[in-house]
């Protein structure tokens, strides 16, 4: 691929995110339909706004300059892990509800409920690894040399927190909808900055469960591959108004 095209398909990419964030927020705006004020989501949609468009200048600028490596495919090899078939089977049964949530609504509903369990382990996991480890957090965050040096410590402490405090949220299915927003804010972030690295050729560990340092075979396309899984899940449980067994049923009623 050329890096004009290169540079077309990110610039387009970059763009359907800020566009989608906008009907987002005006959807939201004109049906009522989350907690938050409107401040607060156009706050939201800037932060992933900034980021999104200062990774994609910074890895263009980096293209042009020549300072990019090719995409390697190879990584680690792909291999069956029990996670890696709970992912599928979650992946499939929510896809299954949302099939069939037009006629039966509860199968929707309770693939809400599946959604929000797995994201909630997933993200409290990870968040939970990170907890008293800040050093090596921030040291996995400057690996990825895309935010300010300085930044990171702040990062590094802040992190583990909106993991778990999230997490926890769409557990109990409390403020579920806005919980889902934060948590596609923090996946577009480590979109952003996984393509980044595989972009510059930089062997990294992700650091997504407290690792850090350099690594010869990342496995950078698994993770796209899991994060975006993981990001639809999150959307999902955005669009969707409802979910069984949760805490925002009892407290604001049943939204149709």
């Amino acid at each position: 691929m050329s890096d004009v095209w290169y540079a077309v398909l990110l610039y387009a990419a970059a763009l359907a995110v800020l566009v989608a964030g906008i009907w987002f927020v005006l959807h939201e705006l004109r049906t009522r339909m989350s907690p938050p004020p409107a401040w607060a989501l156009w706050l939201g949609w800037l932060v992933v706004a900034v980021l999104v468009v200062y990774g994609a200048v910074r890895t263009t600028h980096m293209v042009f300059k020549g300072q990019t490596a090719p995409l390697q495919f190879a990584g680690e090899p792909w291999s069956i892990t029990w996670k890696g078939i709970l992912e599928i089977v979650v992946v499939v049964l929510v896809a299954v509800g949302v099939l069939a949530g037009g006629r039966v609504r509860s199968l929707a509903e309770w693939a809400g409920l599946l959604a929000r369990l797995y994201l909630a382990y997933i993200f409290i996991d990870a968040g939970w690894d990170k907890l008293g480890h800040n050093d090596t957090t921030e040291q996995a965050i400057r690996n990825f040399q895309l935010l300010p040096w300085q930044w990171a410590h702040d990062f590094a402490a802040v992190l583990p927190i909106l993991e778990i405090g999230f997490g926890v949220l769409v557990l109990v299915g409390l403020l579920t909808r806005t919980a889902a927003v934060g948590l596609s804010m923090l996946l577009c972030i480590f979109l952003v900055a996984v393509t980044y690295v595989w972009v510059m050729g930089i062997s990294i560990n992700c650091g997504c469960n407290g690792g850090a340092g350099a690594s010869s075979h990342p496995d950078y396309g698994q993770h796209l591959l899991r994060d975006g899984t993981y990001l639809a899940l999150a959307v999902f449980l955005i669009l969707k108004r409802n979910t069984a067994v949760a805490l925002d049923n009892l407290l604001f009623g049943e939204r149709q």
